[in-house]
Order: structure tokens, then sequence, then C-alpha cells
């Protein structure tokens, strides 16, 4: 789960290191293969490990914190899960309509303010946000242990993946399943993005370049 903060009109990321100490860094983009230069961050953002969060329902969330330049603080919390695609649908459901999450995101933000606010330049007197989910498989396989491609998923899982980054739990008509596919993009023969309005769907050699953006 992504939740963006837009904080300020811009952070100098040089003092903001030196505020919150040596085991923050900046995130490199470790690209797969090459990417032209306009799609490379030329101020890549500090990015702050966090203690794993508990929410009120017990869920342990793991997370990470990246500052940009442009005075914009992304809090990352993620959570695992091994399972059949089919049965991801609820899950994504579940965390599209979290509350608690972007709360958690805010409070463990507004926690660490008083350290970071003397980099802030222009800070914003109120904080305006957005949030993503982002269903990042890992691994996955074919009953004979083999990964699927990019092509086998969409054939055999359309349905289910338009489900994913649209948060819904009914399959959706075959026309709006067709819109969202025709958008999926593959680099290679095993990887697969595909994104919506407040998700996406990354799988294979995709995942790398995706989330180092």
């Amino acid at each position: 789960m992504l939740n963006f903060f837009d904080i300020a009109e811009a952070i100098d990321l040089e003092q903001l290191r030196i505020l919150l100490g040596p085991h923050t860094a900046p995130r490199s983009p470790g690209f797969v293969h090459l990417t032209p230069e306009y799609a490379q961050a030329q101020n890549p953002p500090l990015e702050e490990s966090l203690e794993p969060h508990t929410l009120p329902s017990g869920e342990r969330l793991s997370g990470k914190i990246k500052y940009y330049w442009f005075g914009v603080a992304s809090v990352e919390l993620t959570t695992p899960f091994r399972c059949d695609l089919s049965a991801l649908c609820g899950d994504s459901y579940r965390w599209m309509n979290a509350p608690e999450v972007e709360k958690a995101a805010e409070d463990l933000l507004r926690a660490r303010l008083e350290r970071f606010q003397p980099a802030l330049i222009r800070p914003s007197p109120k904080w305006l946000d957005e949030d993503y989910l982002v269903i990042d498989i890992q691994s996955a396989n074919h009953d004979d242990g083999r990964p699927p491609t990019a092509e086998e998923l969409l054939r055999q899982y359309g349905d289910q993946i338009t489900q994913l980054v649209r948060g819904e739990l009914t399959p959706l008509s075959a026309t709006e399943r067709d819109e969202i596919l025709r958008g999926a993009l593959s680099y290679y023969p095993t990887d697969l993005i595909v994104a919506g309005w407040a998700a996406a769907l990354i799988y294979g050699q995709a995942r790398r370049d995706f989330r180092n953006h």
C-alpha cells in the first residue's frame, strides 16, 4: 500500500540525510535493462526503513518511507501473501478499502515530522494525500513448476487480474475487461504490468523497474 503525502514545496535531501542519520540512504534506481536518461530520477529519493507496524485488526505490516526532493513523502506498507491468484481478489478489495492503513501511514510520517521539518522548504499547512495499491507477484508457477508467461497469465486469469486492479469482488463486463487488458505492458515474455486507477499488478522482471520508479 503506497500512501503519498504532499508535505512541502521541496525537500533539502542533503539536510534531511543529516537529520535522519546514517540509516537513510539515496534509493538507487537499479534498473534491470538500460533506461532512457529522461526516465531516470535525477535526484533519487532518500529511503528510511520502518519498524513493523500492527493495525488495530492485528495485521502486521512492514514499511519504509521515501522522501522526494519535490516535497512528497511516500509511506509504503507491505503485507505478504501466498495463494492462488483467484483467491487474491478479496484481499485486493480489502486493502483498497482500508482507511486504517492511510491513518497508520500518516501517523507514522507525522511522528517523524519534528525530526525532518527543518529540511522542508515552504511546508504545506495541510497535507494532500493519495493512495495506491501494488500487487507485487514475486513468483508464480504452474502445477509443473514452470513460471507462466505474461500471455498465459492474461489468457487464463484476465478476469481476476482486472478485478484485482479495480478492487472488485465480482467479474467486470467483457468490454471493461478488454479495455483494462489492452493497456497491459510487457518487456520480456515473463514480465507484466497491468495498471488501474488505484492499483497495479506487477510480475516478473517488470517488478524491479516499476518499484524503483
